[in-house]
């Protein structure tokens, strides 16, 4: 069973079900509270730069999605819709029934129209439209007709309010060479002055209709609805202005607390009181009860967009705003969310509040509306309509719907003064589901069998299994069944299965499983410093593939998750320690070492001869070339040659790819008699032993001497 109290608004139900006993038991009636609406932004999933908003109902801590794109949302009088603006791509004045959630298009135009405003009596919106190339003041009714234009006389400022007695528009405009304070009747005529130059922003009306508070210039200023009293409110800064519900408190942002831009509340007094001091804020709206202040924050708590490199080769990212609760006695600020353009429901004096609790065991569903209220009388009928095209009456009923639907149900109460107010909530008439499978091992390899899962009133959804080792699957209708590998253990499966109205059961079970881990094996060959490592006998007992997770070839060097068979090549005589680490399907591993032997082999010198060439007498440059040759005659790149000259110079060279490198000394005089002997030859792999040689004879292979030309 399901019960939720709701008061004024459509809420959709969500979160995880639970058994229908225990919902009974968990859910509770709750006092009215009154809605809050405001505007929720974010990038589009499918376009970094699509920055959408919805339109966000919260109650009881529940948000509610009403209506998406929108902006500026404004609740109607009565409580049972909102209006707000469409985006760019789709304009206009939109009005979202909170009883089907159904949205009209009021205005609908290729201008951009925003910030609507309601009548106090619900039946015309005012709104802002740039339809003749600048801003503009407009009305509509709230059935879409008698569109027209309210300000044709001045330059419109965009700012405007209306009397909470709904005979008057306050408007910031310029018609006579200043921006000034007016006032307009609703139909647009009797335009009058109420202020004399100063730069007007924000402006608000008292809950009396008698004052009116704005922003001028930088202060907070107030007046008479007459245009008399005028009164400078603050000696700082001051805006956004935004008087309490029933006295002449008004709450403001100013930033002559030294902080930036705060919240503070001026009292009639003349006092000035600092409100949620640590947390800076604009846009500050009065709870209807005037204890509370909604306001929005100007430090983000967080990004959103793309915020990393390489985002279709661009970063594009949002900060995150948000929106705050505080209690002016208190003055301690909570996070709601993130949010921005709040407007809290106030209902009108004297209109009841319309709240029900429900609970439902299957397609059978009992409504209770005793939490409905009338602040100055009595509720004397309670109307139902049930989703279905069936209506009831009653403050509790009953009412069986065909299995496993979705309806939105309807309350609206009307007191002893023929006021109404109505609430709507998305419910769904649905038995649970039951949830229990059968589970077979060999070996390692368990099969789970939820067909005997069953919906009374309809079939299975989708089957979620959590196998208890980490590892999970989700199947849709029709595979009730799921295959899973353990490693040797004991595990708890969960069953969570789902029937088409959401509502979901679960049932577990523990296996024991016990997994023969991989066997890992190696041979390796070498051809001197290369190598060849041959793997494709190691296996996994139950014939899974393996994973060939890592060879360490004892020299620094590693290969991850890679094949059977490798090739590696030493840089230098020695021993290394080979090591293979094979994985099997479940992640059990084995590893295997063997040590391999790199022994050196000889070198020589296969070739010595000596070139002279006349430079500036009586200097002479005698070079010798060489070639280092292995035990098989091929020749040794990288050697390191060391070497004397009879002068007393040391030399050294290294080979290249052809075993051949050179050296050269200078001499002056004479040349004969000058010879260069090999001392050593160094290698990593090589061991030098002499036993040089000369092909043509000029020299012994390790002593070449030069003769007299």
């Amino acid at each position: 069973m399901k019960v939720r109290t709701l008061i004024g608004i459509t809420l959709v139900a969500g979160g995880a079900s639970i058994a229908s006993s225990e919902r009974a038991a968990a859910q509770t009636a709750q006092n009215p509270v009154e809605p809050i609406a405001f505007e929720s932004c974010y990038f589009d999933a499918w376009n970094y730069y699509d920055y959408v908003c919805d339109i966000v109902v919260r109650r009881d801590g529940i948000d509610t999605v009403v209506a998406s794109p929108g902006s500026a949302p404004k609740w109607s009088p009565d409580g049972e819709r909102i209006a707000f603006a469409g985006p760019s791509w789709d304009p206009g004045i939109k009005v979202v029934g909170l009883a089907d959630l159904r949205v009209q298009n009021l205005t609908g135009t290729t201008a951009f129209d925003w910030a609507p405003a309601w009548s106090p009596d619900g039946s015309t919106i005012a709104f802002v439209s740039d339809r003749t190339g600048t801003a503009e003041l407009y009305r509509v009714n709230d059935d879409g007709s008698g569109l027209g234009r309210l300000t044709t006389s001045m330059v419109f400022g965009g700012q405007f309010a209306w009397s909470p007695d709904g005979r008057a528009i306050a408007i910031a405009g310029n018609r006579d060479g200043g921006n000034d304070l007016y006032t307009i009747d609703p139909d647009g005529s009797s335009l009058v002055r109420l202020t004399s130059g100063g730069g007007i922003g924000t402006v608000a009306w008292s809950s009396d209709s008698t004052r009116i508070a704005f922003d001028c210039d930088a202060e907070l200023c107030r007046i008479d609805a007459d245009g008399t009293g005028l009164v400078r409110l603050t000696a700082t800064t001051g805006r956004n202005a935004v008087f309490a519900p029933a006295d002449g408190r008004i709450a403001f942002v100013t930033a002559g607390f030294g902080q930036g831009d705060e919240i503070a509340i001026r009292n009639e007094d003349g006092t000035i009181v600092r409100v949620a001091a640590a947390t800076p804020g604009i846009n500050p709206v009065w709870s209807p009860d005037g204890t509370r202040l909604l306001f929005e924050g100007t430090n983000p708590f967080g990004y959103e967009g793309c915020c990393f490199n390489g985002c279709n080769g661009d970063t594009y990212c949002v900060p995150a705003y948000g929106l705050y609760m505080v209690d002016v006695a208190a003055s301690s600020p909570g996070l709601l969310g993130k949010g921005s353009n709040a407007d809290w429901y106030g209902p009108r004096p004297g209109q009841p509040l319309a709240s029900f609790t429900y609970q439902c065991d299957g397609a059978r569903c009992d409504f209770d509306a005793h939490g409905s209220a009338d602040p100055n009388g009595a509720i004397v009928s309670y109307t139902w309509g049930f989703g279905d095209a069936t209506t009831g009456a009653g403050s509790t009923v009953s009412h069986t719907y065909m299995p496993g639907g979705t309806y939105l149900v309807t309350l609206r109460v009307t007191d002893n003064d023929g006021l109404t107010s109505a609430v709507t909530l998305r419910i769904e008439a649905n038995a649970p589901p039951t949830a229990a499978f059968a589970v077979t091992c060999a070996a390692a390899t368990c099969t789970f069998d939820a067909s005997g899962s069953a919906d009374p009133d309809g079939p299975i959804a989708s089957y979620q299994w959590t196998f208890g080792d980490g590892a999970s699957s989700f199947y849709p209708t029709g595979s009730p069944t799921a295959t899973h590998t353990y490693k040797t253990g004991t595990f708890t499966v969960l069953l969570v299965v789902t029937d088409y109205g959401g509502v979901t059961a679960t049932a577990s079970a523990t296996v024991q499983t016990i997994n023969q881990p991989p066997v890992a094996s190696f041979t390796k060959t070498c051809d001197f410093a290369r190598c060849t490592f041959d793997a494709t006998a190691s296996a996994d007992p139950e014939g899974r593939a393996l994973r060939y997770s890592s060879w360490s070839f004892g020299d620094g060097h590693h290969r991850y998750d890679s094949t059977a068979i490798q090739e590696h090549t030493y840089s230098a005589a020695g021993s290394y320690a080979v090591v293979l680490t094979v994985v099997d399907g479940v992640g059990q591993q084995a590893t295997v070492a063997d040590t391999i032997t790199i022994l050196p082999a000889s070198m020589h010198v296969g070739d010595l001869d000596g070139l002279s060439t006349q430079a500036t007498r009586p200097w002479s440059v005698l070079e010798v070339s060489l070639v280092v040759h292995d035990g098989d005659h091929r020749p040794v790149a990288n050697a390191r040659v060391v070497g004397m000259w009879s002068t007393g110079e040391s030399r050294n060279c290294a080979t290249d790819a052809a075993g051949r490198c050179a050296v050269a000394a200078a001499v002056r005089g004479s040349q004969a008699g000058v010879s260069f002997t090999i001392q050593r030859v160094e290698h990593a792999l090589y061991v030098y032993r002499g036993n040089n040689h000369d092909p043509d004879g000029d020299s012994d292979g390790t002593t070449f001497t030069f003769k007299r030309k």
